[in-house]
């Protein structure tokens, strides 16, 4: 369409009714034979005019990317006419190319918080010079797939050219960022008070200074999510800085192929701060993923959120029961150790960093083993179980369901299961599933030394599925 099909016009062609529309309820009289409907009575004129606008006016957000208006058109008439409009969304429009529409609309419009360009080439685009100090109304600006890289928003607010210090929430997804270093020195915080929320989905970060001197500078960030770049696991040093950000609750680090391990987290779990995380579970050798994520848990004692499921207080007391047996294990066998866990072996503290804290909370696991008893024994406990005949593919013996301790070892449970199903311990091979997950994930008890409690079974109810050995 040509440039005097303007943005005003695009919201009319949109949203007002037409000859065509069906008319609202209020407008309808139904005949008592219930059959037919007509209208209670036909605007015309001026009443009709007026109703039209009252329309417009009611309107707080539109979405006109699809109607490839040229330009703004009269601001006093979209002023007068869309009083309430606080949300615009341009998003793959193709009337115009460049900044100028999207800026003289948010100067045309002061009750304008959000706007959503994404879609739109305007990476590199050159600023007018005429809409220098715009956007200053804005509180969320959407920039996705738009080639705007953040060293060229940073330079535009340096300069003068855009006014951001009212920004909360800035989206820049999928447009090629490859750092977040700044073009010039800058005072971020400066530049962007009131930023709040930083989103930053299938770009190609693939280092960790930017970010930390954006969360250094810019002290009020929240919500950082870096989902789908290219980072590797923090360094220790990295991982303190994103603890330190006092402001921080909200982290999203998941599909970052080369973040291959969680070891950082235990470093990342001293944030007073950081409520919600999200990342990609690793594989970890030995270690089920509904394991990776109770060790998670417990290396951030403070989170309520992980991967956008809720951290119930049931689920947090497995994952510290589970890491304190597995950090006891991991010592030589036949360690013991002081309540206070202060005669550890040096750089366990550095490894564990929760141990000491869980041991107080549930128990000291070297007790028991001094005591002739499997170190589970300390945390205490049972685990009601359903043994469930898998042979030959399906179920031909009833289930027995009892409550097993949760200390009981893999070979005792075998010959609960020859009681049970009359098949040798020799002969068994043992998979657990939780049921107090949504999904169960299978979990091999493949060692008849260890307890159950090492398999993160550490309460609740679950099924052991039976099946025997191939040949």
């Amino acid at each position: 369409m040509s440039s005097t099909f303007t943005f005003l016009d695009a919201v009319k062609a949109k949203y007002l009714e037409t000859e065509g529309d069906v008319a609202a309820d209020a407008d309808l009289l139904v005949n008592c034979d219930g059959q037919k409907e007509m209208k209670r009575w036909e605007m015309v004129g001026m009443d009709k005019i007026k109703r039209q606008t009252g329309q417009l006016d009611k309107l707080a957000s539109v979405a006109v990317g699809d109607q490839a208006f040229g330009s703004v058109g009269d601001a006093a008439a979209i002023q007068a006419v869309l009083a309430r409009l606080q949300a615009v969304d341009l998003s793959g429009s193709t009337g115009f190319t460049g900044w100028h529409v999207p800026c003289t609309l948010a100067d045309a419009v002061p009750t304008l918080r959000q706007l959503d360009l994404s879609r739109i080439a305007l990476g590199g685009a050159e600023w007018p010079v005429e809409c220098r100090g715009c956007f200053k109304h804005l509180t969320t600006l959407i920039l996705n797939d738009t080639a705007v890289q953040w060293a060229e928003l940073v330079g535009l607010a340096a300069d003068g050219s855009v006014d951001l210090r009212g920004l909360g929430s800035v989206y820049l997804n999928k447009n090629g960022i490859s750092s977040l270093a700044s073009p010039v020195e800058v005072d971020l915080g400066g530049l962007f008070p009131r930023l709040r929320q930083v989103s930053l989905i299938e770009n190609a970060v693939a280092d960790w200074a930017g970010v930390v001197g954006l969360l250094r500078a810019v002290s009020t960030v929240e919500e950082l999510v870096l989902t789908g770049n290219d980072l590797p696991a923090p360094s220790a040093e990295v991982a303190a800085e994103l603890a330190g950000a006092a402001a921080l609750t909200a982290l999203s680090v998941g599909d970052n192929p080369r973040m291959a391990d969680i070891s950082w987290l235990k470093v990342l779990g001293r944030s007073e701060s950081i409520r919600a995380l999200k990342i990609t579970y690793p594989a970890v050798p030995g270690t089920a993923p509904n394991h990776v994520r109770l060790l998670a848990i417990a290396d951030m004692p403070k989170i309520t959120s992980l991967n956008a499921s809720a951290v119930s207080a049931k689920e947090r007391a497995e994952a510290e029961k589970f890491y304190t047996l597995r950090a006891f294990h991991s010592l030589p066998p036949g360690a013991k150790h002081a309540d206070d866990c202060a005669d550890l072996p040096s750089g366990f503290a550095a490894d564990f960093p929760a141990y000491a804290g869980y041991v107080q909370k549930w128990g000291n696991p070297s007790a028991a083993a001094d005591a002739g008893k499997p170190a589970s024994s300390a945390i205490g406990g049972a685990a009601t179980i359903t043994l469930r005949d898998c042979c030959e593919g399906k179920a031909y013996r009833a289930d027995v369901t009892r409550p097993l301790p949760l200390a009981i070892k893999v070979a005792q449970v075998k010959a609960v299961v020859k009681a049970a199903f009359g098949i040798a311990p020799e002969e068994q091979l043992l998979v657990f599933k939780s049921l107090d997950h949504e999904i169960p994930i299978p979990v091999p008890l493949d060692s008849d030394l260890e307890p159950l409690s090492y398999y993160g079974i550490l309460g609740g109810k679950g099924i052991i599925e039976v099946s025997k050995k191939a040949g």
